[in-house]
């Protein structure tokens, strides 16, 4: 293999890698959306304050998540539109235990989840070797939101 090869089939792969890391970030990311909106709807007639405040989170995070589809397609891959099977596992968790606890209580809960799982999820994936910096990029930004988002959950929690 003649060095330019070499250099176009690293760059190929390091391009590929990134592609792959952000498509694992944009499904974490749906997850988030849907946490965010089933812990919308489980306070939408009891805690109506709380209800917009989640809906605006919600919002936000939809936003995130178009960025990531947005650069997916712009590096020539598609997108997936459904979430990791760990967010699926949670959403489920997260029905049963409101069967137990209050509204407010469970979705406070659910918030607090998706946001320690998607900054758990984005950090293991800013680890990565090989990465390209626009990749890494979106990760800080993405990373930034879910700490955000932690933020939002634990003030929350103290005001409950």
């Amino acid at each position: 293999m003649f060095p330019d090869e070499y250099c176009q089939n690293a760059a190929s792969a390091s391009a590929e890698h990134s592609m792959s890391v952000l498509d694992d970030v944009n499904r974490m990311i749906i997850d988030s959306v849907s946490g965010y909106k089933q812990a919308r709807d489980m306070v939408k007639d009891k805690n109506p304050n709380l209800h917009d405040q989640l809906e605006s989170r919600a919002r936000e995070r939809s936003m995130l998540l178009a960025r990531f589809r947005s650069e997916i397609r712009y590096r020539g891959g598609e997108p997936s539109d459904k979430g990791s099977y760990l967010g699926e596992l949670t959403r489920g968790y997260r029905d049963f235990m409101s069967l137990f606890s209050s509204d407010t209580e469970a979705a406070l809960d659910a918030i607090n989840e998706c946001e320690d799982h998607l900054i758990d999820g984005i950090e293991d994936k800013m680890t990565a070797n090989g990465l390209d910096d626009r990749a890494r990029a979106l990760l800080e930004i993405a990373c930034l939101s879910a700490e955000m988002g932690e933020r939002f959950s634990a003030k929350l929690a103290e005001a409950a």
